[in-house]
């Protein structure tokens, strides 16, 4: 295996995927193969019970891994070496039926199954555990209001509830996907060297793996196609993927400046050697790290697929390191991401902050939809609704527009760092006042010429202007065009969006 830092390893995984385990499970399968046999009356009765009696009294243990390492680098072959170590405790008259007639994968591949079924056992907890965080900061914030960003633009308006939802029916998709996959694990193979059954019969395959708890896959070579577990690695991959894009949305929210939330950690913990201002996102910043192993350790597991003819032998040192390392990064990423959610400060205030500093044009999308309703083409009297699309593009960047202060900075760029210190101090005299919302802009016909930004003529925003404070000079008009800025009622349907997902009741009401 691939040795990972101390700290990615998890015990669980590491136990599954032991020598001593793998062992053991190559035993099960040998077992299984002669109970089936027994069941079938191809073997003395009680050749089952005999064999498994003397071997229950010398257990699989360390020993028996150090036997048989030492047996294995002298023959070359570790399922033969483990072979020849059970068979050491059993007289040579039961000797024969251990191991007979079967190829090494048939032993192999059902028991690299077995583990990686206990495995996938293990991964589910942890997306259990994962889900039920996500779940429980939903219900807390479901009515924090916030802005919702696309392309790390201000769109419009949200709760941290409703966003981090998104998250939670995204993941929820993806482990319906690995469900899908996990049913391939229910299948396997006994039918010999090539599947032909030249030293053991259909009978008997289908026997053993039902006591296995497994079908038959029809159509095996010596090996399992992996293209049967393939996409199991790949969705695994994926869901790792999807945490690092969790992570990354929290780590933009984590930044200086007005950060929405501030990874949690201990009262002791310390960001940076030399700066004691840093809250830097660390383990946030580390899921990125998990991703990019995981899709690696997917790609090796995808070149697994070829093989020559019924069996080469180039896919057997990719997957037994591959899997067990990509199983470590997995459940290690949930884990770290689950305790990473919980934990997570989250700063409602500096949400409600960006919001009154964006001049409300969060309702940018829903102001442009009320005047298209009002104003847009009517005979020779409307606006194309381009201009109209442009009345509140104007109207936003007239409320962006920096202060006196702020121009001169960007204008007139200072000639030496005193200066520059000079404009920031005038700068922080000044102030940050608060932006003019675009609402009071188009309501009072405040739209002026931008030519930095818009060609459009001053006759045209003149003829624009007219437009708009006539059109509202008329009360019903006013009071319509407050529900447009209203959070409540811009924020009234999400409801249905953790109905659907959650399958519940969204938590209480917004005021």
């Amino acid at each position: 295996m691939i040795v990972l830092d101390r700290r990615y390893k998890q015990p669980d995984i590491e136990e599954i995927w032991s020598q001593i385990n793998k062992l053991r499970k190559w035993e099960q399968v040998e077992l299984a193969v002669i109970k089936a046999r027994e069941e079938l009356g191809e073997i003395p009765e009680g050749t089952y019970e005999q064999i498994t009696g003397r071997l229950a009294k010398h257990p699989i243990n360390e020993s028996s891994v150090k036997w048989t390492n030492k047996r294995d680098d002298i023959i070359g072959h570790d399922l033969n070496a483990a072979v020849d170590e059970r068979r050491r405790w059993l007289p040579k008259w039961l000797q024969k039926y251990y191991h007979e007639g079967i190829t090494s994968y048939d032993t192999e591949d059902n028991a690299f199954v077995m583990m990686l079924s206990e495995s996938l056992l293990i991964v589910n907890k942890c997306l259990d555990g994962f889900d039920l965080a996500m779940l429980a900061h939903v219900n807390k914030y479901w009515h924090c209001i916030k802005g919702i960003n696309t392309h790390g633009q201000l769109a419009e308006l949200g709760t941290e509830g409703s966003e981090k939802l998104s998250w939670l029916a995204e993941l929820r998709a993806s482990r319906e996907s690995m469900d899908e996959d996990y049913q391939r694990l229910n299948f396997g193979k006994l039918g010999g060297a090539t599947s032909h059954y030249h030293t053991i019969s259909p009978e008997e395959e289908k026997q053993t793996l039902k006591i296995l708890g497994k079908k038959v896959f029809y159509g095996a070579t010596q090996i399992m196609p992996r293209a049967l577990y393939s996409p199991l690695a790949a969705i695994l991959a994926q869901i790792v993927r999807q945490l690092d894009k969790f992570a990354t949305d929290l780590r933009l929210g984590a930044r200086s400046g007005l950060p929405l939330y501030h990874e949690g950690k201990g009262k002791k913990a310390v960001s940076s050697s030399v700066m004691p201002q840093k809250r830097n996102p660390n383990k946030l910043e580390r899921i990125q790290g998990m991703a990019d192993m995981a899709e690696s350790f997917a790609d090796m597991i995808a070149k697994t697929v070829k093989t020559w003819e019924f069996r080469s032998i180039e896919m057997s040192s990719l997957e037994r390191n591959a899997w067990p390392d990509l199983l470590h990064v997995v459940v290690f990423a949930l884990r770290d991401m689950t305790r990473i959610i919980n934990k997570l400060e989250v700063l409602p205030d500096n949400m409600a902050k960006i919001l009154i500093l964006s001049g409300d044009t969060w309702a940018a999308s829903r102001a442009n939809v009320f005047l298209r309703k009002y104003l847009a083409q009517k005979g020779k009297r409307g606006l194309k609704s381009d201009h109209i699309y442009r009345i509140v593009q104007l109207a936003s960047y007239i409320s962006d527009e920096p202060s006196q202060a702020a121009k001169n900075m960007r204008e007139e760029l200072p000639a030496s760092l005193s200066e520059s210190c000079r404009q920031i101090r005038n700068l922080r005299k000044q102030g940050m006042a608060t932006p003019p919302s675009i609402k009071s802009i188009i309501e009072t016909g405040g739209l002026k010429p931008m030519p930095n930004v818009l060609d459009f003529s001053e006759d045209e925003i003149n003829d624009w202007n007219k437009r708009l404070r006539e059109l509202f000079a008329k009360h019903e008009i006013i009071s319509e065009w407050d529900t447009v800025f209203s959070m409540d009622d811009a924020l009234q349907k999400i409801d249905i969006i953790y109905e659907t997902v959650i399958g519940a009741p969204a938590p209480g009401c917004l005021a």
